[in-house]
């Protein structure tokens, strides 16, 4: 699920896919520092360091949401 989402924004195995998101980000913020968000985005994407703190945030979400569904499901009923 992580690997089509980062690919649809532009994160690719190659580096940033040219014309999208990914690639106008770079080029809007230059030199990416090491750690930073777009960094570990294009990490995860290539397979790297990045993928377990993508991986680990995409999981904190999914938990949240369901989260946030079951209380919206018992405040409706």
């Amino acid at each position: 699920m992580t690997v089509p989402l980062l690919s649809a924004f532009g994160w690719t195995a190659l580096g940033p896919r040219a014309a999208s998101f990914a690639s106008m980000a770079q080029s809007g913020i230059g030199s990416l520092q090491a750690g930073s968000a777009l960094s570990t985005l294009q990490s995860a994407a290539m397979g790297g360091y990045g993928t377990a703190a993508v991986l680990g945030a995409t999981r904190a979400l999914v938990v949240v949401s369901e989260g946030v569904v079951a209380v919206i499901k018992r405040r409706s009923e």
